[in-house]
């Protein structure tokens, strides 16, 4: 995504290209004459932008988008970023390739490395490049690139790819890559560059909650805490268990859970944690609370967990095996979603009980569900998948067969005075391979699901649905909330959060 003033464009996968013209407030989608995926857009000015994605495709508009002409490259390897200075421009990626636009047209240049190249930006009028194996290359003041492997004093651990690159105001430029790290270095080297420290956890980030301005993430040994969804801070408690999901009950009281049977609670809005008595082993994977008192959890075990004391004490109810969220809307009507199984006499990934848990009835789908949001007994969401092995593995379970599509389905009435859950959007063809972790829904009928390669938004009024530019794509994020009116937070892979203040939109 990239800006030139108030206009500005985002790209994504299937050739598809946004354009804004009020600072991101709003976008509409433009043709760009392909269906390759694309990685990477300039702005250069209002009128003017430069994109570029698989198989070397490069394409430029000079009226605003209104025409994107496809532009001869000199490669047919995938092309990861772009960047403008002036009337020149680079292009990088797969296989070391670095390719130059000057003087009209568009040439190679010899890298002097085999590694994917991911970023690239101009320090002083040279380009400075980074990828994979922590590759750094940069350009001479005559023309000439030299690679290197800089790990910035990381050390031998830290062999991933560098994927993120800014100019610095002090010179040089921030990097940032896998496992959280970060770093900062020059066009030359010198003594300034050197590893900086700062990220909170490398761990996947698998829930969230959220009250007021106040937010917890949870996941592998880890409990995160934001007073404003910004700056986060780590919170003892989770010790060397999983955690899985996290709610808060009330403005004070926050519960999570997670391996073996492990179940947490805070009174102090997220600040500390103390553990509680589950009286199970098996893996916990969801809760959702309806006060300080009335909560319910499920997971890999065959039994779904109730307290109504604050979670003094948890009494069992025979459930289904792999529950991976639950959500009730009122003491009663509440929805769980499950690994696809056989249930009773169909198949199903989705169960609804109208007596607070005691019971549950399956609705008949080949889905595996991963995420559910209720907002009332007639009123709801949940996403899933059909389980692939991928998704599966993203999921943090095991391996499961069949075929993909990144599914939401939502409950409306029957007709009959029941109510029914059909498809609201199959994204199995446009993002083939896709999974969704997690859902919320918005004001006017959109909802926003959070799943592989960033945040997807769906308009279901108009049936349509719309890829969101995201801030990341090389991260899967695993849930999302809107802690207060408006403000949605997102986690995910190695400690990625991300917030909006716009309702995700």
């Amino acid at each position: 995504m990239r800006f030139a003033g108030q206009t500005g464009w985002a790209v994504a996968a299937g050739g598809k290209i946004y354009r804004s013209v009020d600072g991101g407030q709003s976008w509409a989608t433009q043709d760009s004459t392909t269906t390759g995926d694309l990685y990477a857009v300039w702005a250069v000015s209002a009128s003017e932008a430069w994109a570029a994605g698989a198989a070397g495709k490069i394409l430029r508009t000079t009226d605003g988008g209104t025409i994107w002409s496809s532009i001869d490259g000199p490669s047919i390897r995938t092309l990861r970023d772009l960047v403008c200075n002036g009337t020149r421009c680079l292009a990088v990626g797969e296989q070391g390739t670095i390719l130059e636009y000057a003087s009209g047209t568009w040439a190679s240049k010899v890298s002097g490395t085999p590694q994917t190249l991911n970023r690239v930006v101009f320090v002083g009028g040279l380009g400075v490049v980074v990828g994979s194996q922590r590759t750094v290359v940069t350009e001479a003041a005559g023309g000439a690139w030299s690679a290197t492997t800089k790990d910035l004093g990381l050390g031998s651990t830290q062999t991933g790819a560098w994927f993120a690159l800014a100019t610095r105001a002090a010179g040089g430029a921030w990097v940032a890559g896998e496992a959280g790290s970060l770093g900062r270095i020059s066009g030359s080297g010198g003594a300034d560059e050197g590893a900086v420290t700062t990220y909170l956890t490398k761990s996947d980030l698998r829930g969230l909650s959220g009250k007021g301005d106040v937010s917890v993430a949870v996941g592998a040994q880890t409990i995160l805490r934001s007073g404003d969804g910004a700056a986060w801070t780590a919170v003892a408690g989770a010790g060397a268990r999983n955690l899985n999901d996290v709610v808060f009950a009330s403005a004070t009281v926050v519960f999570a859970v997670g391996s073996s049977g492990a179940i947490l609670k805070s009174t102090d809005a997220g600040q500390t944690f103390g553990d509680l008595t589950s009286g199970q082993n098996f893996e916990l994977r969801g809760v959702t609370c309806l006060d300080a008192n009335l909560c319910w959890a499920g997971g890999a075990g065959e039994v779904m967990l109730k307290t109504s004391n604050g979670g003094t004490s948890w009494g069992t109810k025979l459930g289904v095996y792999g529950t991976n969220a639950v959500s009730f809307a009122d003491p009663l009507n509440g929805v769980l979603v499950i690994d696809n199984q056989y249930v009773g006499n169909q198949y199903t990934g989705v169960l609804y009980s109208i007596d607070g848990g005691d019971t549950w009835t399956s609705y008949q789908n080949y889905s595996t569900g991963r995420g559910v949001s209720m907002a009332s007994g007639t009123s709801g969401y949940y996403v899933g998948n059909s389980g692939s092995n991928y998704c599966q593995e993203k999921a943090g379970l095991s391996s499961g067969g069949g075929g993909v599509a990144a599914t939401i389905f939502q409950l409306v009435p029957n007709g009959g005075g029941g109510v029914r859950w059909e498809t609201a959007l199959s994204a199995g063809i446009d993002y083939a391979g896709d999974c969704f972790f997690g859902v919320v829904p918005r004001s006017g009928g959109k909802v926003i699901a959070a799943g592989t390669q960033g945040l997807f938004g769906r308009d279901l009024g108009e049936r349509g649905w719309v890829q969101l530019p995201p801030p990341t794509r090389e991260r899967d994020l695993f849930d999302l909330r809107e802690s207060s009116p408006g403000k949605i937070i997102a986690v995910g892979e190695r400690g990625t959060i991300l917030t909006s203040d716009t309702g995700g939109l």
